[in-house]
């Protein structure tokens, strides 16, 4: 009896052991959002590139569009057809199943092929990957943004492709962050938040644009780095904002989030995102100098002073735009930023107030 209760154990083991590892390919029905990542060049001549994937299936959700029109207070008969559109769309992207245990395989032009782990429970799959330089190009001190494609099966002919920007070892980086600092969200009214999110068309915040062009312009080899605590569902939204606006291209961080309704929610969770993925950047090219441009909506004053007590040598400087109407003078800033240096700092409505930088 001890004998066939020990097999039966062993037998349970094996088959959750199997049931962990197991990996599948893609479905018909099942799509690949590879996120912008970055990638540097090591000293051996490869190229370190960081590879984030989710899959995902869409589903209709019978009665969700109706009930999140409820709670956003939106008649959806009184909408136009371009805001039906926007919240068709942009509510789909929280209707899907995250597909767990999912074999992906990419491949860099005429460099091999490389497997990536097994799907997580929330669809997600990373990787860190070394390819030799030569298979991708001429090497040099400019950016280039590598581009790569899922390898699918025979049979499937879809394409799903992302991109790592090659970030040189030296120069100026900008993180920056996305909602209420290049884009009117306004964070701070959840149900303006909700209706700039799913039903009206994206608006740049003022002057925003001109200003990153305008740093584009004056710094050779500058890269941006966007840095949110938006939903990573809503990624082709905001990629869509920055392409249409003409914000520079950049690698893209956002929020990992489990259910609809942590979507928007404040506090720690977006705050721990935000730290972990700036002190990332920073340890990845310690020899790069970093701006950090937030809003004053939420916590990016306290977040960046933080991180640029943590690495004095690296942040050149923390630009704030305001949003509450609060000015330099305010016991929060004078808080947030006390012992760093006064220069090192600024609070502004305009950015043209930005220029010269430091």
């Amino acid at each position: 009896m001890k004998k066939i209760f020990v097999s039966v154990v062993n037998v349970c083991i094996l088959l959750v052991l199997a049931q962990c590892t197991f990996a599948s390919e893609l479905k018909s029905d099942e799509r690949v959002i590879f996120y912008p990542t970055s990638a540097h060049l090591t000293a051996n001549g490869k190229i370190e590139a960081h590879i984030s994937a989710w899959v995902h299936e869409s589903e209709s959700r019978p009665g969700a569009k109706e009930a999140l029109a409820l709670w956003l207070d939106v008649d959806l008969a009184s909408l136009t057809e371009a805001e039906k559109i926007n919240f068709e769309t942009r509510t789909q992207l929280f209707r899907f199943d995250s597909e767990r245990r999912k074999q992906i395989k990419i491949k860099f032009g005429a460099a091999d092929t490389y497997k990536l782990p097994p799907t997580n429970a929330r669809g997600f799959t990373y990787k860190t990957i070394r390819i030799d330089a030569e298979k991708i190009g001429e090497m040099n001190n400019a950016i280039r943004w590598l581009p790569f494609t899922a390898s699918l099966s025979e049979n499937d002919k879809r394409v799903f492709s992302g991109e790592v920007m090659l970030v040189p070892a030296q120069g100026l980086s900008v993180v920056s962050d996305i909602d209420d600092t290049i884009k009117d969200s306004h964070v701070l009214d959840t149900h303006e938040l909700l209706l700039n999110t799913f039903v009206r068309p994206s608006k740049a915040a003022l002057g925003m644009r001109e200003f990153y062009q305008t740093l584009v312009g004056e710094h050779q080899g500058i890269t941006f780095h966007y840095v949110s605590g938006s939903p990573h569902q809503l990624y082709p939204v905001l990629d869509n904002f920055l392409r249409e606006q003409g914000f520079p291209k950049g690698s893209m961080h956002l929020r990992q989030v489990k259910i609809t309704e942590e979507l928007f929610r404040k506090g720690s969770s977006s705050e721990r995102h935000k730290h972990a993925a700036i002190r990332a950047l920073l340890k990845q090219y310690p020899q790069r100098q970093f701006l950090l441009i937030g809003d004053s909506g939420e916590a990016d004053p306290e977040i960046y002073a933080d991180i640029a007590r943590d690495y004095p040598e690296q942040v050149r400087a923390i630009y704030i735009r305001d949003v509450t109407g609060e000015t330099a003078s305010a016991p929060r800033y004078q808080k947030t930023f006390h012992q760093l240096p006064a220069s090192l700092w600024k609070i502004f409505v305009q950015p043209a107030a930005l220029f010269p930088l430091p």
